[in-house]
């Protein structure tokens, strides 16, 4: 059966585009193809091959194309974009000679000011202006509450503290998780034992704000219906996530380096679509789990 998306016929003067859908066997791997016969007629037939054709099976320049200068400044603007980094995307626009994305930088600027304001400790202002969408999942609201009460406790508050968890945390009376229980817990040991000596004290730490800063910030973006992590994030999450997906099932003798492996799924014709059938097909990636 012929592709529908590239009919054989038409592969007598230019290559397939390996960039749109493809629905037959033949289509991602020409080299199935019976190659009994190299004869071509009028109609296109199961019998043509394209493996007597040494030009037709270099595939390296289409099946990994370079990106194309387009490609690499949008993905690199969209992680400064994706990261808040204001005076970076204005300099980068300037230099590579391209307009500044008003609309996202207008929507930059409104995650920046929620992102400095948590970075301050101000968290009450911070979910003034957040949009309370971003709340609606319970995972963030945690974070962001939790940080909150990590604020009212280095303000040396005793009863908001509690009664800010049972109000927002604790509603119709049931508590969170054990997970979360046991972090709200230890941070309430701080009211008890003070940061210098209690080993709990990382909770007051610089790295928490920004932890929840970037949680926020990600939140916000999923509700303005962007994707929550950058595509360079994602791109360098899913190449180690498969690395470590597929040297996790091959003997200690048998592993091999980062850069080996990179090498032997993306720089040969079809060895990514047999990571994809052996590896993601049977372990398929959950970006909640397994990229984050």
């Amino acid at each position: 059966m012929e592709d529908e998306w590239y009919p054989l016929i038409e592969r007598k003067s230019q290559f397939p585009n390996f960039a749109l859908p493809t629905t037959t066997r033949q289509a991602i791997n020409p080299s199935l193809l019976p190659s009994s016969s190299s004869r071509r007629d009028s109609t296109g037939s199961a019998d043509f091959s394209d493996c007597a054709d040494p030009a037709f099976n270099n595939f390296v320049n289409i099946m990994r194309p370079d990106p194309t200068r387009a490609e690499l400044l949008r993905t690199t603007l969209e992680y400064f974009l994706h990261n808040g980094l204001t005076e970076v995307v204005e300099t980068f626009c300037r230099e590579m000679k391209i307009n500044l994305p008003e609309k996202d930088l207008k929507e930059m600027h409104e995650r920046n000011k929620v992102r400095d304001l948590i970075l301050a400790g101000e968290m009450d202002e911070a979910i003034k202006i957040m949009p309370e969408r971003a709340l609606n999942d319970d995972n963030v609201n945690f974070e962001v509450r939790k940080q909150h009460i990590i604020e009212m406790i280095r303000g040396e508050q005793t009863e908001e503290p509690v009664l800010y968890f049972r109000e927002q945390l604790m509603k119709h009376g049931k508590r969170p998780d054990d997970e979360k229980m046991d972090i709200i817990e230890k941070i309430f040991t701080l009211m008890v034992y003070g940061s210098e000596e209690n080993v709990n004290r990382i909770y007051f730490e610089q790295s928490e704000r920004e932890k929840t800063a970037k949680i926020v910030n990600s939140a916000m973006l999923g509700v303005a219906g962007k994707s929550r992590q950058s595509h360079i994030d994602f791109l360098a999450k899913s190449i180690i996530w498969g690395k470590n997906d597929i040297v996790s099932r091959q003997t200690p003798k048998t592993k091999t380096s980062t850069h080996s492996w990179a090498h032997k799924y993306f720089s040969k014709p079809f060895a990514m679509k047999d990571l994809v059938e052996k590896g993601l097909k049977v372990c398929p990636i959950d970006e909640t789990r397994d990229l984050s």
